[in-house]
């Protein structure tokens, strides 16, 4: 059975219905960016545990429902930048234990607790540059074991507490904050 890659990109697509990704065998690559969509539904993704890139970018989601992406434990890739989302939560990433990167620059992000990224044990890269991210960036925000690269430039970001950033951090981003 060959990898699926669906493109759904470049359409006027504003809702996508729960079960629509239903029978796909074995779905690798999943593009939706570029459409209208606003929000989508908790279990939109069930069934979809082979999904390794997942492309929201560059739609309208102002929030993502909790338990959206549990079911994609083999996801390596989430593209969610260029949106609306204004707040991450709790736990909404917890389940994505190979992600490798993730992107949300380009949104209304105005936090980031520090239990945002906890459940993301081999994120190598996050993007969160160009958001309103103004609160302090708290101790272990950043503290995964793999990650290498976290991008903050481009915020409102005025205080970072010790210990925000782990061991493993080779470039940080903080250009164009009010530090």
């Amino acid at each position: 059975e060959g990898a699926v890659f669906l493109f759904l990109q470049d359409n006027a697509l504003e809702t996508l219905p729960v079960g629509l990704f239903n029978g796909l065998r074995n779905p690798h690559d999943i593009w939706l960016q570029h459409n209208k969509l606003v929000g989508l539904e908790p279990r939109l993704f069930d069934g979809l545990g082979s999904l390794e890139f997942l492309f929201l970018n560059d739609n309208r989601i102002d929030a993502l429902p909790p338990g959206i992406f549990d079911a994609l434990g083999s996801l390596e890739f989430l593209y969610l930048d260029h949106n609306r989302l204004v707040d991450l939560p709790p736990g909404v990433f917890d389940a994505l234990d190979d992600l490798w990167g993730l992107e949300l620059g380009h949104n209304q992000i105005q936090s980031i607790p520090s239990t945002t990224f906890r459940g993301l044990k081999g994120v190598v890269n996050i993007d969160i540059s160009a958001n309103n991210v103004s609160h302090p960036i708290e101790v272990g925000t950043f503290a995964n074991p793999n990650l290498r690269f976290v991008s903050l430039a481009h915020n409102a970001i005025r205080s970072v507490e010790a210990g925000a950033f782990g061991k493993s951090l080779e470039h940080v981003w903080l250009t164009g904050n009010n530090l």
